[in-house]
């Protein structure tokens, strides 16, 4: 039977683990392996990824091999090396990070096999995880933070919302009546030429606009924030191709407050794209890149409200 290449992954990660244990006795003595497994002294091992074991009772591995289906090698079918005799991507694995045994700090991740701080997008590196300090129950606004089970993060803040006649959708009271980011219940948005009304989304135009339009006096336009760019609404404060106005090209660097930035945004403290801004107020990018705000809202602390 074949094995693909992420079964001889798994496998060779198995390996390093040494998978052995006791062999239960019966009330004879005698003892029996699982089907997966081979009886080597008074172990069952698996011979297929066990570094001791490998292929056969006894055969070990080399400190620099890895045990792939019952054989020993140090090439990694999968990519990456083999680390502590298993196969490790050493593009990704924190503390294996460009090549075997470089760590990297508690504050950083593993990209492209470098070790790097910048997550982007508003995020910070929290345990080796891109997490939102400013919304993450579990790091509020410090990654050691964890919120209590009947608490929310608002802005990096452990709050217990209370919603007399409203219902608490994450860390926000809302009218799901009116609310078009939450019509009808908790992350039900409406599209942006809809509205919220007694709780159902209901088209303002009598045909549906394309992603990114409004209904403005019963036809389909741009939102007041973008102008329309080869037949496409922009938000031109940050379009790279459409930088403060259409066809202002910014070529390889970023655009941010409708002008061109240098490459990385220096002065702003996040990046979406190829535009530089802040997902705190951002309505095209709040909280993260990419999350838009329904036309009606506004961008708070990272938060699609109303104005």
């Amino acid at each position: 039977m074949s094995r693909t290449p992420a079964a001889l992954f798994f496998l060779a990660l198995l390996g390093a683990c040494a998978l052995e244990y006791t062999v239960p006795q019966d009330e004879g003595g005698s003892g029996a392996c699982g089907p997966a497994n081979e009886l080597c002294g008074a172990l069952c091992v698996d011979l297929l990824s066990d570094v001791d074991h490998c292929g056969a009772c006894g055969r070990a591995c080399a400190s620099d091999e890895a045990c792939l289906a019952g054989q020993c090698g140090d090439t990694c079918e999968t990519g990456g090396e083999v680390c502590d005799q298993a196969c490790t991507p050493t593009e990704s694995d924190h503390d294996n990070c460009g090549q075997c045994g470089r760590a990297c700090s508690d504050d950083q991740l593993c990209v492209g096999g470098e070790c790097t701080s910048n997550c982007g997008g508003g995020l910070s590196v929290c345990d080796g995880s891109c997490v939102d300090l400013g919304g993450d129950e579990a790091h509020c606004g410090d990654c050691n933070r964890e919120c209590a089970s009947d608490e929310f993060c608002l802005g990096g803040i452990c709050s217990n919302l209370d919603c007399p006649g409203q219902t608490a959708c994450g860390p926000i009271c809302v009218d799901t009546a009116s609310n078009p980011e939450h019509c009808t219940g908790c992350d039900s948005p409406c599209q942006s030429w809809e509205s919220c009304v007694a709780g159902g989304c209901v088209a303002d135009c009598v045909d549906s606009c394309s992603p990114g339009e409004v209904c403005m006096d019963g036809e389909c336009s741009c939102r007041l924030d973008t102008e329309r760019c080869s037949g496409d609404c922009v938000n031109t404060r940050a379009s790279a191709e459409h930088c403060g106005e259409c066809g202002n090209d910014c070529g390889t660097n970023p655009c941010g407050d409708s002008e061109c930035q240098a490459p990385g945004c220096p002065g702003f403290p996040d990046v979406c794209d190829d535009g530089c801004t802040d997902v705190m107020v951002d309505p095209f990018n709040c909280g993260y890149c990419g999350h838009i705000c329904h036309p009606t809202l506004v961008c708070v602390a990272g938060l699609c409200v109303l104005p």
